[in-house]
């Protein structure tokens, strides 16, 4: 018989009840209460009575996290083969330390127990370390704090254990070497000190070891390379010195060794990893072999690689990605045969605009810019006058992408595989909103594009100067429509410039809730013509809701404008209005000079001309008509002694004659 132990939060189960066959109404468990659910496997038609104490024991495990209340099935419920039970009862959160000793002891035949993803809190119970049986147990996704016991280390059947995704404290403790058969061990995501363990080197049964970002830091025990079963080995994101990786002659399916510090050449052992090797943002040097076994991800990213990627190479390379690297020669964007290549500032030219765009025909800008705007994830879409161009004609596999939209100026470098998800997430690398989102802004925030890994967004061909960088986010994936999504979580760094201006940013927390839109901006200056923001992966929060394989950054839309403003103005405002200005001003002094002629002819113009006319009153005035003969004999052809001097008009001169008149 093998007993499974399910705890699911409450909100997870629509209708408790009639999971039980139909036992009662549609039931749900208040906020902050649990539903346990209790599944039986037995190889024999049916459970006997004398195994009733056995099922009894099992509920016991329940009330350890939950509550005391006793609940047991009817004979007739024990007599299928598979009994999925629910129980009836809600069970607050601090419930736990009301189980017996007694209680614990009748625990022996318990074999597996998962509590993944329940928001279990408190210090982990030391309870556990009386079911000896245990050849399963996974703690992931909870909010568990305080250290790991020592008590864990009684259990000597175990095979996993799974404390990922908590907030635990402390060493390791060495009690843990006692587990002399554990195959699967994983502790990401939590809050360690210390170094890496030795003891972890003694577990020659170890299958699979996953280090992310667990707080521990290195060097890592060199005995841990040596371990021949591992066939699974992830550690990321662990500060420490500087350390080279053993050449070790062992089959590896995958290989995760992820911004840890890793130094000097890559040796020839790690090419014979057979689906996953990930060696991105590290300090390796050196060159790659001409050939490789053809490997499904192998992720180069951000290292000093130098010399040369062979086509022999490239053609057993299913999703590569050499961005950020020395590489000497321009790419050969023609030799991919069909394989997914990421040559994003993978070479060492001086030419900026070829690192950025390496299989374009761009080599100089047509024309420099002052902003870009950009739809992640979705098409096309205007809000208020500006137009967000969208990234979604480059859907497809995104682990190993460079893209740069036409026409314009912004492009993204996207890297990274969703593991442990059975390729389901292999060609979803974008996200669509199936929510009624209340969102003012809807249309920019009904996409998003996303990335396990690492994602760049860039501009290029821009003026040189200050900068406002708007980023743009919604929880669309993680909703509260599906009531257990609320467990999830969804943590990420940001980098501008290549400086780190967001740690462990959780966007959902600060718009308090999925579906509802957060805005954050920054300030940046430009002097190569280029801006580039970056998100990035280390390893925490939540990758196994609402199944694994889910996690990582995601973006719903992106402005940046020139100057330091707390809003992007609309471009065509910014272009039209000095020309307002101008006009609005020209205009205006017109009219002024109109109403002041009107006002001068009206007060003063009449009296002006009668004051004038009463001079000239009186004299004896001749007019005539006078040819221009006439006028030049006048003053002798304008001869300069005639001259009396300069008028608005030209000079003047004097005559004196009488035939004129």
């Amino acid at each position: 018989m093998i007993i499974t132990v399910t705890l699911l939060h409450s909100q997870r189960l629509q209708s408790s009840r009639q999971a039980s066959s139909g036992i009662g109404q549609p039931y749900l468990c208040p906020k902050n209460r649990f539903h346990s659910q209790l599944s039986i496997r037995h190889n024999s038609g049916g459970m006997g009575f004398d195994e009733i104490s056995v099922f009894h024991a099992t509920m016991v495990l329940l009330h350890l996290f939950f509550c005391q209340q006793r609940w047991l099935p009817t004979p007739a419920l024990l007599q299928q083969r598979w009994l999925p039970i629910v129980n009836g009862w809600c069970c607050p959160f601090a419930a736990h330390a009301m189980a017996t000793t007694q209680h614990l002891t009748q625990l022996t035949n318990l074999l597996c127990s998962s509590l993944t993803a329940n928001r279990l809190s408190g210090n982990i119970p030391a309870h556990l370390g009386s079911f000896t049986a245990l050849a399963y147990l996974s703690l992931e996704s909870n909010q568990f704090s305080g250290v790991v016991p020592p008590e864990l280390g009684k259990l000597v059947n175990l095979k996993n254990l799974i404390l990922s995704g908590n907030k635990l404290v402390g060493t390791l403790p060495e009690a843990l070497a006692q587990i002399k058969d554990l195959k699967d061990f994983r502790v990401s995501d939590n809050n360690l000190n210390g170094t890496v363990p030795e003891f972890i080197g003694n577990w020659t049964q170890l299958q699979k070891l996953e280090l992310y970002a667990t707080g521990l830091q290195g060097p890592i025990p060199l005995a841990i390379f040596h371990l021949e079963k591992l066939s699974d080995l992830r550690i990321a994101d662990m500060p420490g010195p500087e350390f080279q990786l053993p050449k070790k002659p062992i089959e590896r399916k995958y290989l995760v060794l992820r911004n840890i510090n890793l130094a000097g050449t890559i040796p020839e052992d790690a090419w014979k990893v057979e689906k996953t090797l990930d060696l991105t943002f590290n300090k390796l040097v050196g060159e790659i072999p001409p050939t490789t076994i053809r490997r499904q991800f192998t992720f180069l990213s951000g290292n000093k690689l130098t010399g040369t990627v062979q086509d022999s190479f490239l053609q057993n390379s299913q999703n590569l990605d050499v961005s950020y690297n020395n590489f000497s020669r321009s790419p050969r964007c023609s030799s991919s045969n069909g394989n997914n290549i990421n040559w994003f500032r993978s070479s060492s030219s001086y030419n900026n605009l070829s690192d950025l765009l390496p299989c374009s025909e761009i080599s100089r800008c047509p024309k420099y810019y002052r902003s870009f705007y950009i739809n992640c994830g979705g098409q096309d879409v205007k809000n208020g006058r500006i137009l967000y161009e969208g990234d979604q004609d480059s859907e497809s596999n995104a682990a190993a992408r460079s893209y740069y939209r036409l026409g314009s100026n912004w492009g993204f470098s996207s890297t990274g595989d969703f593991m442990d998800d059975n390729n389901f997430n292999d060609n979803k690398y974008t996200l669509q909103s199936n929510s009624n989102i209340s969102l003012v802004d809807f249309g920019l925030y009904a996409t998003a594009r996303k990335t396990p890994l690492s994602i760049t967004y860039y501009g290029y061909c821009l003026e040189n100067g200050n900068y406002t960088v708007r980023l743009h986010f919604a929880e669309i994936q993680f909703t509260d429509e599906k009531l257990y999504n609320k467990v999830a979580r969804r943590v990420f760094d940001i980098y501008i410039q290549g400086i780190q201006v967001q740690k462990d940013f959780n966007f959902t927390e600060e718009a308090k809730g999925s579906n509802r839109n957060f805005t954050i901006a920054f300030n940046t200056a430009v002097t190569d013509r280029t801006l580039e923001i970056r998100l990035y992966w280390a390893g925490k929060g939540t990758t196994s809701i609402p199944r694994r394989g889910n996690y990582g950054p995601i973006i719903s839309a992106i402005s940046v404008c020139s100057g330091y403003r707390t809003y992007c103005e609309e471009p065509e405002e910014a272009s039209k209005k000095p020309i307002v200005i101008g006009v609005v001003t020209s205009a205006a002094f017109l009219i002024l000079l109109v109403m002041g002629v009107i006002y001068w002819k009206f007060c003063y113009g009449d009296k002006y001309t009668r004051e004038r006319g009463a001079e000239l009153k009186g004299l004896d005035l001749k007019t005539g008509s006078f040819t221009l003969r006439q006028l030049k004999a006048t003053p002798d052809n304008f001869n300069s002694e005639n001259k009396i001097g300069e008028g608005g008009l030209g000079s003047v001169y004097k005559g004196e004659t009488s035939s004129l008149i």
